[in-house]
């Protein structure tokens, strides 16, 4: 018979009923309730009484309330809830034994309000609104799932995929080698030696990322051939994109990672998912979530949910791109990030030099070495940029234009690109760009992160300097 203790503050006698009302119906439902009402003076010592029963209780229940939180946090008037200070601190000391692993004490509120007083020890973890939400904390309580996963099949034959269409192949001497506007994919893919380690090394020790970068700049290319590196390592994996339909709602997010229909609600879309990843763990492996632009999605996940998934990092992995810093994006929208100090930062700038020349060369067939040359001097080492010209100037020699009109073709299309990244701009990175370009100023880091200035405080390239002399006309 599981054994529960219940933990609460005597905030009135109206509540105090309430609490007794569960323990009743708990015990008249075959649990062993334990609960300071029943008791009138325990041999032992309340101190004693409380320490033993929250040390052997299969469960302990919190009950949730502003007072109790102010109580357990030690913020209530000296001399007042000694009883939920005391249980408290036992409680903390025993999940700081467990390595901070929740694995036995269950927040439960009476108001849905209350929600914002779970202590902090306990947000990470699921909680219940009594007494609509009963049922589900019964079945939490007595080990009874509400969904239970069919038996694992045989592993499906799936017939291996064509070779990839539209994209260059060195025999192929009809194709545009340059692609500006689809991710690049193995075999294509080149460079990021430095940000696949990070990756690498984070997931071997079951941290997870936050890959920061500019628009247009890789992010997804990145991700998308990590994805496809994983795929022989015998974890269970999930790429989504927050831009696609999986981005639109919690239910489509969770829909998306648990492949099975779920409510648009944050605590039982984070059950969801908790209960796929404990039963998606291969080896010890926790499965691994991939989301492409999740910076989009931020305002149209509920906090909440956020905040589960937040918890539940260990037991799954996530690789979150976005365009800046979700600490940024959270501050400002007046918010604290939930996965603030919980998520390494990988930034995804220009691509290294040698990386960069591989991408030139992939036009040897199609473009001379001039415009090799120039491809280099416009473009210098960014992703984006080299495609684009590249792709303008293959276009040109096929359609008997010269490389001026080609590269007047490409700053068209560029210049508006820059445009965007300038309006995201303050006005001091903007004043430091133009600085720059004169000669009086040597730079700053995030201009540097975001592939504007090379790791030298130069431009990136000249087709920069030209938009940023256009702009100051």
């Amino acid at each position: 018979m599981p054994s529960v203790f219940i933990s609460y503050s005597h905030d009135s006698p109206a509540h105090a009923e309430r609490v007794l009302e569960l323990a009743n119906r708990l015990r008249e439902e075959g649990l062993h309730t334990i609960l300071d009402q029943y008791e009138e003076n325990p041999a032992q010592g309340w101190p004693k009484w409380m320490d033993q029963n929250l040390a052997e209780a299969d469960w302990v229940l919190a009950v949730c309330t502003e007072v109790f939180t102010a109580r357990a946090s030690g913020k209530a008037p000296a001399g007042t809830g000694k009883g939920v200070r005391w249980e408290s601190t036992l409680a903390y000391q025993h999940l700081y034994d467990a390595g901070s692993e929740n694995h036995r004490f269950i927040p439960v509120i009476f108001e849905a309000a209350d929600s914002d007083h779970i202590p902090t020890p306990l947000r990470g973890a699921t909680w219940y609104v009594l007494p609509s939400g009963y049922d589900d904390l019964y079945r939490r309580l007595t080990r009874q799932r509400k969904i239970v996963p069919p038996e694992v099949g045989a592993v499906k034959t799936l017939p291996p995929e064509p070779p990839p269409t539209g994209l260059f192949s060195e025999t192929d001497d009809k194709t545009n080698p340059y692609d500006p506007w689809r991710p690049a994919i193995p075999p294509h893919f080149v460079g990021r030696e430095r940000e696949l380690r990070a990756l690498e090394l984070a997931l071997e020790e079951g941290r997870s990322v936050s890959l920061v970068g500019d628009w247009r700049i890789g992010k997804t290319s990145l991700l998308r051939t990590w994805h496809r590196r994983q795929q022989t390592g015998g974890r269970v994996l999930r790429l989504l994109d927050g831009l696609q339909t999986e981005g639109a709602s919690m239910a489509a997010f969770a829909g998306a990672v648990c492949g099975e229909t779920v409510p648009d609600h944050a605590e039982r879309a984070g059950d969801s998912i908790d209960a796929w990843a404990r039963a998606n763990t291969r080896a010890g492996l926790p499965p691994l979530i991939l989301v492409d632009e999740f910076g989009t999605v931020i305002e149209r996940l509920d906090h909440r949910f956020l905040e589960r998934l937040r918890g539940l990092l260990g037991r799954i992995v996530l690789v979150l791109t976005s365009r800046r810093e979700l600490d940024l994006i959270y501050e400002q929208m007046g918010r604290t990030s939930p996965f603030q100090n919980q998520l390494e930062v990988v930034t995804v700038g220009l691509l290294e030099p040698a990386s960069a020349q591989a991408l030139i060369r992939r036009g040897d067939k199609k473009v001379t070495d001039a415009d090799q040359a120039l491809l280099q001097r416009q473009a210098g080492r960014h992703p984006y940029h080299l495609q684009l010209l590249g792709r303008c100037l293959v276009d040109a020699h096929e359609q008997g234009m010269t490389r001026e009109e080609a590269k007047d073709r490409y700053q068209t299309e560029a210049f508006s690109r820059l445009r965007e990244v300038w309006n995201t701009l303050t006005t001091r990175d903007r004043t430091t760009l133009t600085d720059v370009l004169y000669g009086k100023a040597q730079g700053r880091l995030n201009l540097r992160n975001r592939g504007l200035l090379t790791r030298k405080n130069e431009l990136f390239g000249e087709v920069l300097a030209d938009f940023l002399q256009e702009s100051a006309e």
